[in-house]
């Protein structure tokens, strides 16, 4: 299982590598993109804000969502799907509590927040157990990836965010 860990970790890295600068690129042009998409007829101003603070909440999730795609494999592959499962039902459970919560404060919008969080805390459970049956699985590589990665899309977040600003005027 040591080259399996290691595969795991180089497929880990790509997915980080794609889909954290696509989350930040859809936080920051989130409300353009809902306007071009949908905006037209009863679909107004305030529908397209309101659909926009919900793509922010679930494009939070891109990141983690690519990651336990990845990992359900593993598990299967580990022959590991009861601990999976149990791990997807207290996924379900964190995102029902959290539903119920996050509704009083962000409307719609917190049922998008509350899968969010939840599909998270799954992943992080989901990384813990698996690290537990691999011999090596370089999750130390994977959150030195993810923070040089985080460093980096926030330079890239802050070029796109005034080149927005810049030509929105």
């Amino acid at each position: 299982l040591d080259q399996a860990g290691r595969i795991i970790t180089d497929i880990s890295k790509v997915i980080i590598f794609i889909l954290l600068p696509l989350t930040i690129f859809i936080i920051i042009l989130r409300e353009p993109i809902i306007a071009v998409l949908f905006q037209r007829g009863a679909f107004d101003l305030e529908a397209t804000a309101k659909t926009s603070i919900a793509l922010g909440f679930f494009s939070l999730s891109l990141c983690a969502w690519g990651m336990d795609y990845l990992l359900f494999r593993v598990y299967y592959l580990i022959k590991e799907m009861k601990t999976y499962i149990g791990l997807l039902l207290i996924r379900v459970l964190i995102n029902i509590i959290l539903n119920i919560i996050l509704i009083r404060f962000f409307l719609s919008a917190g049922l998008a927040f509350s899968f969010s969080i939840a599909l998270v805390i799954h992943l992080m459970l989901t990384v813990f157990f698996l690290a537990r049956k691999l011999k090596y699985f370089g999750y130390k590589i994977i959150s030195k990836f993810f923070l040089k990665t985080i460093f980096i899309c926030a330079i890239m977040g802050s070029a796109v965010y005034l080149l927005y600003c810049a030509l929105a005027k």
